[in-house]
């Protein structure tokens, strides 16, 4: 091996900002002991979660807890060859590790962990007022993981869109840029009323930014939060959302695009309308890889661990369309339930009730819910990927069939 020393710096969690090195050939344990080198304050993580050994010119990540899993770049692990960049999960801690003292170690912020809350918000605020190639960017509309979104004037016409940009350390690397231009490529042409239309993307200082077209409206989780105490829809208002989403993935599906992150967030409803519109579906494209695995390089994985199909919690198969039809279900059942299908105190208990826990009918909570429509989102949620419906346009068909049947239409 050809340095003596390794970094980790945790990026999220009860420690974050916390930075941890070691040597080695020594020893180096994880976990919340005092005998540990990390000595982590998060409850969720053993007292002794797992530890580096060094083979060779290898180090190796070794799982040592009986009860809470290890995730490296998002996947389950009991013995694995770190690289640099691996990320780390424990309980709800987050680490990012790297080797120092050669150049393996990073030359620039490529984490959150690099990049401070603070100098994201200093980033945030230096754009609002200026301009972006050819957009004015107004005010922030929505933030997130992966970066902020602004209203934004178009300088050379009336017309308003949404401009995301990136947050620095998201896009860093060159082979993260290059994925970003060919997805804006595979992406420009899709034109659907239920996508959210893409205008333009490039990267420009240091950042990538996509300009998109601007919906007047919110999100599905801003709408649930401002429900308050009832937190949930009439079936119909959930069925007119599924039936919109699933066109949206019959389009995503004859592009063979994945989106990996359908949630209620990423789902916005027109006001003028009520037309539901998927957004992200350029972060899905720009994060595909041949390798499914490397989606979580950069940190996490794709999508809020409550709407990932059981295939996507561990390293296990090439992803297809039915792990969106699930995440579409989980979306579904929480609009009528006011609850995500699994709940849990802590990620290693929700990564195991999503894989292994039967799913409470949406009805318990619900009764007037119909019954063709629950028996549906109950399909959509079947823990087998081939015991839900096998494509998006067989669940269009489907849900386009109770809705004759309800005598509802959208």
């Amino acid at each position: 091996m050809s340095t003596s020393h390794f970094q980790l710096t945790v990026s999220r969690g009860p420690d974050a900002g916390r930075t941890f090195r070691g040597t080695v050939g020594q020893p180096f344990r994880i976990g919340r002991g005092a005998e540990t080198e990390t000595a982590l304050t998060d409850p969720n993580v053993s007292r002794l979660q797992c530890e580096f050994l060094t083979e060779g010119r290898q180090l190796r990540l070794v799982q040592r807890s009986r009860t809470v899993p290890t995730l490296v770049n998002g996947q389950p692990i009991d013995d694995q060859v770190l690289v640099p960049g691996d990320t780390i999960q424990v309980g709800e801690t987050l680490l990012e590790f790297y080797f120092v003292g050669d150049n393996q170690a990073p030359t620039q912020p490529t984490s959150e962990s690099q990049t401070s809350p603070a100098d994201l918000r200093a980033f945030t605020e230096r754009l609002i007022g200026s301009q972006v190639h050819k957009y004015r960017l107004q005010r922030i509309i929505a933030e997130g993981r992966t970066g902020v979104v602004f209203q934004a004037e178009k300088l050379d016409a009336p017309e308003l869109l949404a401009v995301k940009i990136y947050w620095p350390h998201v896009m860093h690397a060159a082979e993260s840029r290059q994925r970003f231009v060919r997805a804006m490529k595979t992406m420009y042409p899709i034109r659907h009323p239920h996508i959210v239309r893409i205008e333009n993307a490039g990267y420009t200082n240091d950042f990538c930014w996509l300009a998109m077209e601007y919906i007047d409206g919110e999100n599905l989780q801003q709408r649930m939060q401002r429900l308050g105490a009832a937190s949930r829809l009439d079936w119909q208002q959930a069925y007119r959302v599924g039936v919109h989403m699933a066109k949206a993935l019959v389009a995503a599906e004859e592009h063979q695009v994945v989106h990996r992150n359908i949630q209620p967030k990423n789902i916005l409803v027109r006001h003028s309308d009520q037309s539901a519109v998927l957004g992200d579906l350029m972060l899905a494209k720009a994060t595909e890889s041949e390798d499914d695995q490397q989606i979580t390089r950069a940190g996490q994985l794709i999508g809020d661990v409550a709407y990932l199909a059981p295939e996507r919690t561990g390293g296990t198969v090439e992803i297809d369309s039915r792990s969106d039809i699930y995440s579409l279900g989980a979306t579904l059942y929480e609009l009528v339930t006011g609850r995500p299908p699994f709940v849990a105190n802590s990620l290693a208990s929700l990564l195991i009730a999503i894989r292994t826990e039967p799913l409470t009918p949406p009805r318990t909570f619900q009764l007037s819910l119909n019954d063709l429509f629950a028996g549906l989102i109950e399909r959509m949620l079947e823990k087998d990927p081939a015991r839900r419906p096998q494509s998006a346009e067989a669940m269009l068909r489907e849900m386009e069939r109770i809705g004759r049947m309800a005598g509802v239409s959208v």
